[in-house]
């Protein structure tokens, strides 16, 4: 990627900066179980995001899912969404995982356009859907929408069974979006950006390799 022209002399464009998963971490038994047990399922998680009506939420794309004969996976992150309720075979409740080891393994994410985990459902070639709540995450959604590797935001404030719903459907079922996303996967995972930056450093300071 280039750098915007409006950028001065001195910034750079890197690639994305992943850290890897620790050699020796392994997955829980009974996620292993579930992701081989049907279909890949939908991610879902908000990361860090607060939201008092955050259980209402996953309630919401629970239901939504269930709707659409789909299988998820919810990650509560640091919000603190509570597990819900038993019985149901087709969605799984996990506090927390490595993205990057998840993200590959499912038919799409719902999230809420936090860069960093954008970043890594765009290096997993799957579609996002997000919900954007505050700060940067409006301008990073409206970047994947015209990527076209997403289907059109939603609001967190207009965020309804109908319109995850719709958004669900071009994720899953969009073939000319699929495969832009797995495109763009593909060519994100061939860039390294902690060695362009470490490259980029020792030119500016004379170190040779």
């Amino acid at each position: 990627m280039s750098k915007p022209a409006d950028w001065p002399k001195q910034a750079w464009v890197t690639g994305y900066w992943y850290q890897k998963v620790q050699d020796d971490w392994q997955p829980p038994r009974e996620l292993e179980n579930f992701l081989a047990s049907g279909s890949p399922p939908v991610g879902v998680t908000f990361g860090s995001m607060i939201d008092k009506e955050k259980d209402r939420i996953a309630r919401l794309t629970q239901k939504t899912l269930e709707n659409e004969g789909l299988r998820g996976i919810l990650v509560a992150g640091w919000n603190g969404i509570e597990k819900t309720e038993e019985g149901n075979n087709n969605f799984y409740y996990l506090k927390s995982i490595p993205y990057d080891w998840l993200f590959p393994q499912v038919t799409a994410v719902v999230h809420h356009g936090g860069a960093g985990t954008l970043a890594v459902a765009l290096r997993a070639g799957v579609p996002s859907i997000v919900i954007p709540f505050v700060a940067d995450q409006p301008f990073w959604a409206q970047q994947v929408y015209k990527l076209g590797v997403a289907p059109k935001p939603i609001k967190r404030s207009a965020l309804n069974e109908k319109r995850l719903s719709d958004a669900l459907r071009i994720a899953v079922h969009d073939k000319g979006l699929r495969k832009k996303a797995r495109e763009l996967g593909h060519l994100i995972r061939g860039e390294d950006g902690i060695a362009t930056a470490i490259d980029i450093i020792h030119q500016h300071l004379g170190i040779k390799k």
